[in-house]
Order: C-alpha cells, then structure tokens, then sequence
C-alpha cells in the first residue's frame, strides 16, 4: 500500500509539483496547490472530525473512503 502511494505521488507530481521539505524533527512537509487537493483535504479532515466526536460511524467513515469521487 505505501508503495502504491510513493507511485501516485510521483505520478501527480508530474503534473502538479510538490515542494518538498524535511523538518528538524524528522517529519516531511509536502506543499500541495491543487484546488481539488484542497476540496478533499477539508473534506477528509472534516470527516475525521466528525467520526471522532462520533456524529458518523467507523462503518460511514469507510464507506466515505470507498465512495469518494
């Protein structure tokens, strides 16, 4: 599955190219500048959100994954 991912990654960047930066804790920061990118983002964190103060079930978050555009 991470392997998949690193493809996509590479894949979009391509089209799209994600500044890249490597933090003094270890962590990596990717910039990304895409407005469908920003959609799904607000959506993705809106939908952890909402499972986490548990206004939607483990079963309607997956279900979210599965079915997103």
């Amino acid at each position: 599955a991470v392997l998949d991912f690193v493809f996509h990654l590479l894949e979009y960047d391509r089209d799209f190219p994600i500044p890249i930066e490597k933090q003094e804790s270890g962590d990596y920061t990717l910039h990304l500048s895409n407005p469908i990118m920003f959609e799904f983002l607000d959506e993705w964190i809106q939908k952890k959100n909402d499972l986490k103060a548990g206004k939607i079930t483990e079963k309607d978050y997956i279900e979210w994954t599965i079915n997103f555009r």
